[in-house]
């Protein structure tokens, strides 16, 4: 049996009969605040909505998920939305507060929270809470050009030649190398541990992230289950990789972590950031082009070199080729031009 309270969260007994299981429902809502104080559930406020259900789901979330989610609700507090009971919670009230979040978050953060908002208010209605869902009938405010999200940059082949140069004094060369010829995740490249490299198939499993959660290095699961793959590297990088895993000066590890810290645990998203921003200047890039971005150029790479997508969607551990297409792949300056200079004589010959 299971008693959902009035924060959204739920408390589950096992019973062996029907009528114990009426006798521990009695109990339980004996010792519900809201029971014992006759308080209306709709008086609950969306904070305290928010908090109970995504504590409910804990136990299914990845640590980097839920430490994502309990930021979102965390948004909520500070504004009146956060303190206004479900009850009277309207869809004028949300869009005020999407509105003020717009002001100092990306378009995409407010939309994650408008997504939290909804379900959350979809399970009041199906709980009889409330007698709709206020969320349903909102819309996102649209924001200016500059708060929208930046367009993923594709490096040119001068660019990664610049960017391999410097790179290659760097002391996280392998890590760097791993990203411009695998296009790995930033998670899965510390996420990398030694038994994760099959020296005799020459290939590299992915079965593992590691992100930030309250600042600290956490491990969890890849992102999907596509995620989780092997990648036959290039004999370059198995090179690199030898030659890494030899250096007496390369941070050790318990663990087997392939990049660590000095006390051999798992390298903070943030610091690699960091030494890749020195390293953009080193190589005279743009400061605005991210690590992501390599996985971009990568994908964009193997398509300019006539791999299908369906082989470079496996290769980024993707489950859906469109995706792959729509979000990762840019066609080049030049590729564009050839294919708009083909003359209508000799694109339609027999």
């Amino acid at each position: 049996m299971r008693l959902t309270q009035t924060d959204g969260s739920s408390i589950s007994r096992y019973a062996r009969s029907n009528i114990e299981a009426v006798r521990l429902l009695d109990s339980l809502r004996a010792a519900t605040p809201s029971s014992a104080q006759g308080r209306d559930q709709r008086d609950i406020t969306l904070t305290a909505w928010l908090t109970g259900y995504v504590d409910g789901r804990r136990e299914e979330l990845q640590p980097g998920t839920l430490g994502k989610l309990e930021w979102h609700v965390a948004l909520t507090q500070g504004h009146e939305v956060g303190d206004t009971p479900l009850g009277r919670l309207t869809p004028a009230r949300l869009e005020a507060f999407y509105r003020h979040l717009m002001a100092g978050h990306k378009r995409s953060t407010v939309g994650d929270v408008a997504g939290l908002v909804k379900r959350a208010l979809r399970r009041a209605v199906r709980h009889e809470i409330i007698p709709n869902n206020p969320a349903d009938a909102t819309e996102l405010p649209r924001g200016r050009r500059a708060d929208r999200e930046r367009v993923a940059q594709i490096l040119q082949a001068g660019d990664v030649q610049r960017l391999v140069k410097a790179a290659r004094e760097d002391t996280l060369w392998p890590l760097w190398h791993l990203a411009l010829s695998c296009g790995l995740r930033h998670g899965e490249l510390l996420g990398l541990q030694w038994r994760d490299l099959s020296w005799a198939h020459q290939e590299l499993s992915i079965n593992r992230t590691v992100i930030v959660v309250n600042n600290r290095p956490t491990v969890g699961s890849p992102k999907t289950s596509s995620s989780e793959r092997a990648i036959p590297l290039p004999g370059e990088v198995i090179a690199t990789l030898r030659a890494w895993q030899t250096n007496p000066e390369r941070p050790h590890s318990a663990d087997g972590w392939l990049f660590c810290t000095a006390s051999g645990t798992p390298l903070l998203q943030n610091n690699v950031r960091r030494s890749w921003k020195r390293l953009l200047g080193r190589a005279g890039l743009p400061n605005s082009i991210r690590i992501h971005d390599l996985r971009h150029t990568y994908a964009s790479m193997l398509i300019a070199h006539g791999i299908d997508p369906r082989t470079v969607s496996d290769l980024l551990g993707h489950s859906d080729t469109r995706f792959t297409l729509s979000h990762y792949v840019h066609s080049e300056r030049r590729a564009r031009l050839r294919a708009a200079r083909i003359e209508p004589s000799d694109l339609y010959r027999d």
